[in-house]
């Protein structure tokens, strides 16, 4: 008789588990709630009003500059060629910060001439030889766009560093306008390959603040 139990309880849990694994491949995406802007006051900045605001660099320059002797889990780390002087003390202690938690770091400096795929050209090198499992990209750096249509109500367009963590995806810029408009699994998947954290703060200017002294703040709290 307990065998008998056993059998039928395994049958309905394992049809129970294949329910629910049907149900949600039938799911109806479009019921999902999208993100909206928030703000009454003011509008996220289009693509063309990014390029404006950004005085690129004629070129993609960047510089292997520290790696660290020791540390069990690799990860790593591009700082805007220009801010890194101007942060040394405080950026320094974070690095040393990092590699007491364990973290193993490559560190490179770059100059932002807008040509994100040189940029994650040095993500995918470092995850392909070190198996990086995150990066931290620190001040003005490439930044990657991505339009679309929602569901077939508006366009829209927005910056998406998932492009840094999908490293062997396809990114399709179909009418080449410099914006993405298609994502695939290219040679590996779309799922994001490794963690990236953005420290930027080149536009907070409020109260007569400066990116060195919100950066300099940030690295002291933290």
């Amino acid at each position: 008789m307990k065998k008998r139990l056993t059998l039928i309880f395994s049958v309905v849990f394992i049809f129970s588990i294949s329910s629910n694994l049907w149900a949600q491949t039938e799911f109806d995406y479009k019921r999902v709630n999208i993100l909206r802007w928030m703000d009454p006051d003011r509008k996220p900045i289009t693509y063309e009003q990014y390029l404006e605001s950004r005085g690129f660099a004629k070129e993609f320059k960047a510089r292997f500059v520290y790696s660290s002797p020791k540390g069990e889990t690799p990860i790593c780390i591009i700082i805007n060629t220009l801010l890194q002087p101007q942060i040394e003390t405080a950026f320094s202690r974070f690095i040393t910060d990092l590699e007491m938690e364990g973290y193993s770091i490559n560190l490179y400096t770059a100059i932002n001439n807008g040509d994100e795929v040189a940029l994650k050209d040095i993500l995918i090198s470092e995850w392909n030889t070190r198996q990086i499992v995150g990066a931290i990209l620190i001040g003005d750096l490439a930044v990657a766009w991505y339009e679309m249509t929602e569901w077939g109500e508006k366009d829209v367009e927005f910056p998406i560093d998932l492009y840094y963590m999908d490293l062997d995806g396809a990114w399709i810029d179909s009418d080449i306008d410099g914006l993405y408009d298609e994502h695939t699994d290219g040679t590996g998947d779309m799922e994001a390959d490794i963690w990236v954290g953005r420290l930027f703060a080149l536009n907070l200017t409020d109260h007569g603040a400066t990116e060195v002294a919100m950066m300099n703040n940030y690295f002291d709290k933290n």
